[in-house]
């Protein structure tokens, strides 16, 4: 394969970036990572992804080497998860600031 990114094949994955978050915001229920995780958001991953490396095979990012473009699709699943998890944590932790910040509030104002 070869080793060296076009810039035709940059413009491609950018605007394919920008197709995909117009379908998760429009058609996809505008997915929030921190909101519950279940059957419809995992189903909008599972098109996502399919979307991404099929486009990536039919422009021929990756020479269409069915091996790295399943390792495409299996980065993508492992980023969507880590992302999910990262902003659950990040909610958590703001949640309880939030509520030790009220906490403050009240003691202050009795």
């Amino acid at each position: 394969g070869s080793m060296e990114a076009g810039i035709i094949h940059m413009a491609e994955m950018i605007l394919t970036c920008y197709v995909i978050g117009y379908i998760q915001v429009y058609l996809l229920w505008d997915f929030d990572e921190a909101d519950h995780v279940g059957i419809k958001e995992i189903c909008g991953v599972a098109i996502c992804t399919f979307i991404y490396s099929v486009l990536s095979y039919l422009f021929k990012w990756f020479d269409r080497n069915i091996y790295v473009t399943l390792g495409l699709a299996l980065y993508l699943v492992i980023t969507y998860i880590c992302v999910i998890l990262i902003y659950k944590t990040k909610r958590r932790i703001d949640d309880k600031k939030l509520n030790e910040e009220l906490e403050l509030f009240k003691a202050g104002h009795r």
